[in-house]
């Protein structure tokens, strides 16, 4: 436990620096298949299998389409039951946390509790209706939606399979629950290490794509820089 605390990097400057160094890389082959937004309801299953097919991806559990929300607030229900806490405790935080599948108006989730990370469990990755029909995702191609569920989302998987490396499960706990705005400095930072994993693995993405990752890029960053005077030290 000693020699992890040693390797830890200094939080704050991890913040302040963001995570510049996006280089390198490797190969995403995909199968030829037309862009997300013209796939039915009915194919999207199907066509997300295809996608994954030969994704090298041995800690996620199944990657889902889910049109209506409702197999990703099972699924939470199901994790959130593993986690500690009263009953009336656990359906505040399924009632919470399934406001953002309601109707499958969602883009791509992988639902964890933070208390059961690190412990090399499985995950599934839910995909909502949004990448398919959402306005703002027509140009994308099959390949950016892979990238999105072989790299981003997998990414996630690793988080709460792995832990994060800068801090304890019990640390970033407390560093949630400290400031009001301590959940989203969380989850800035778990998106940001999951946006620099695409920079480093992009191949044959669509220039919209590669747009949209260096705008979340950006805006998780900035959100970092502007609370880093309100964040404690831990946080």
């Amino acid at each position: 436990m000693a020699k992890r605390e040693q390797q830890r990097p200094n939080r704050r400057k991890f913040i302040i620096g963001g995570l510049a160094a996006l280089a390198g890389g490797y190969l995403l082959c995909t199968p030829s298949l037309p862009s997300p937004s013209t796939v039915r309801s009915a194919k999207r299953q199907t066509y997300i299998d295809q996608l994954i097919e030969a994704a090298d991806m041995p800690l996620c559990s199944g990657v889902v389409y889910d049109h209506d929300g409702t197999s990703a607030i099972k699924y939470l229900r199901e994790i959130v039951a593993l986690g500690h806490g009263t009953p009336a405790e656990k359906e505040m935080a399924i009632r919470q946390s399934s406001r953002i599948f309601l109707n499958g108006n969602y883009d791509a989730k992988t639902p964890e509790v933070l208390e059961l990370a690190g412990r090399g469990r499985k995950s599934k990755i839910f995909v909502g209706r949004r990448l398919f029909e959402q306005p703002k995702y027509d140009k994308f191609i099959a390949q950016d939606l892979k990238q999105i569920i072989t790299v981003h989302e997998y990414q996630h998987v690793l988080q709460h399979a792995e832990g994060l490396s800068w801090g304890t499960v019990s640390e970033l706990k407390t560093a949630h629950n400290q400031t009001h705005s301590g959940s989203m400095i969380l989850y800035a930072l778990y998106e940001l290490d999951a946006i620099a994993k695409e920079f480093k693995s992009i191949h044959n993405c669509s220039d919209n794509y590669i747009s949209s990752m260096k705008s979340g890029f950006r805006k998780y960053q900035n959100f970092l820089q502007q609370n880093l005077g309100r964040a404690t030290p831990l946080q």
